[in-house]
């Protein structure tokens, strides 16, 4: 292999290693890249030293983000690849399936944890007024509280342990920046600049 596409593909497998992404599909999308003919599965495990699983698995990740397509070779029942070079396309599809869960999760949790805290603190509204009844409403809340602590790993008596006032306040705020910065990230993402550049 060539040092100069051996250099290149060793870089994009760190790049999107320190992405979270894992090395193998940077390299394999680089591989393919510079490769003039399609290659197969047996084709990258040689030349990258990844194993069959390895290859497999990035190579229909890379499929998804329309990185690579599936060729077919006359006479030969592998399957090939070639990279694609529609790089606006890629990176949208990849940000996507990536940053764009993770930001849904991310706003998700937030909704949660908000919840559990309303939640908490009209408790012990109602045991500081010394109000031993509980309305259907209370009630109703109490157990979208269960639900959202049991969906964060949370216990109902941790989020409940002597918290003051001057707590949750503190809380809020906490919780408030929190979406404030949710909101401008969202903003960005759905801004009609970044979506005309992943065109």
């Amino acid at each position: 292999m060539n040092s100069i596409i051996h250099k290149f593909i060793e870089d994009a497998g760190n790049m999107t290693q320190s992405f979270g992404l894992g090395r193998a599909v940077g390299q394999i999308y680089a591989y393919l890249y510079f490769s003039e003919n399609p290659r197969n599965l047996a084709d990258m495990q040689g030349a990258l030293g990844i194993s069959k699983g390895s290859a497999s698995t990035n190579v229909r990740q890379l499929e998804q983000w329309g990185a690579v397509k599936k060729v077919w070779i006359k006479g030969d029942r592998k399957d090939y690849y070639e990279a694609s070079d529609w790089f606006g396309k890629i990176l949208k599809n990849a940000l996507q399936d990536t940053v764009g869960k993770k930001m849904k999760s991310y706003a998700n949790l937030l909704q949660e944890v908000e919840q559990i805290v309303e939640a908490v603190q009209k408790d012990q509204e109602v045991q500081g007024n010394g109000d031993e009844t509980v309305s259907r409403r209370d009630a109703e809340t109490a157990e979208k509280r269960e639900k959202s602590a049991s969906l964060t790993g949370s216990t109902l008596n941790d989020l409940n342990a002597k918290q003051n006032v001057e707590d949750f306040e503190f809380i809020r705020d906490r919780l408030e920046h929190m979406k404030v910065f949710q909101r401008r990230t969202q903003k960005i993402w759905s801004s009609p600049l970044l979506k005309k550049l992943l065109k």
